[in-house]
């Protein structure tokens, strides 16, 4: 895919910018143009600790992992946050009701997985192409077009899937309405909210993830959590080098509000 901004190819339209959501004052430093990606990961000692770690947590490609039953998903699921679903849609911030409690809105790239992780931690396992969960997951990017609030109870926390920026299925109009629920929400929704913001683990921290992160941290100033994801689809060794890579552009952002550790998920 071409990575330019604005790119409209055969009805396929790439998210508006991220940087347009931001003041000019706290725009993102450009990629390192001086190294591929490929060159870095080279450069990239492992570390045996953190290569245990993922063997442990059966991610990498090689990693044996045992999935839990469907059942197994449910009874977790309810034990933690019991009986989740969905309270309100809205294609703005008006359109959702106050927020009351503490929520947990899940950002990133489109087709990251952001719907797919939700599913997982109410105990409901998702498809390859169609949606068996309770948030609707394709293998496309832009499914996710509305705030969508789920919860427990009408007046508990609330999980919040939001839709993705970069590459997407949408008409510009529609991309655009996207892009200022998205602003609005992070900026104006309120001490309460936390954001969970997931990175694809087989691509490098994008312009685009680079952008968003000083939006939530510099403007909304909103505390938050970064996590990889799709960790069972990268090789062990490779997954460790990409992991130490990431983590060391997120420190290069010297983001005040991130919470650490980076974290890693599988798809």
């Amino acid at each position: 895919r071409d990575d330019r901004d604005g790119v409209a190819l055969a009805g396929m339209v790439r998210f508006q910018p991220v940087r347009r959501l931001c003041s000019a004052a706290i725009q993102a430093p450009a990629e390192r143009p001086e190294l591929s990606v490929r060159q870095r990961l080279k450069q990239i000692s492992v570390d045996p600790e953190l290569l245990r770690r993922i063997q442990k947590l059966g991610l990498g490609r090689a990693g044996t992992r045992l999935l839990p039953h469907a059942s197994q998903l449910r009874q977790l699921g309810d034990r933690v946050l019991g009986r989740v679903s969905l309270i309100k849609s809205g294609k703005s911030v008006a359109e959702l009701p106050k927020s009351i409690t503490a929520e947990l809105a899940l950002a990133g790239r489109s087709n990251v997985g952001k719907s797919s992780l939700l599913n997982a931690m109410v105990g409901k396992r998702t498809g390859n192409t169609n949606t068996r969960g309770l948030a609707p997951v394709q293998n496309k990017p832009g499914v996710t077009r509305t705030l969508n609030l789920y919860s427990n109870s009408p007046k508990g926390a609330r999980l919040v899937d939001m839709p993705g920026y970069g590459f997407a299925f949408a008409e510009p109009s529609m991309v655009a309405g996207w892009q200022e629920a998205m602003r609005r929400y992070v900026t104006e929704r309120g001490s309460g909210l936390r954001v969970l913001l997931l990175l694809d683990a087989r691509q490098s921290l994008r312009q685009a993830d680079r952008e968003f992160l000083l939006l939530i941290d510099r403007e909304a100033k909103v505390p938050f959590h970064v996590a990889m994801t799709k960790c069972d689809l990268v090789d062990v060794t490779e997954l460790a080098k990409r992991y130490v890579m990431v983590r060391e552009s997120l420190d290069e952002l010297n983001l005040q509000h991130m919470r650490r550790p980076l974290h890693m998920v599988s798809s």
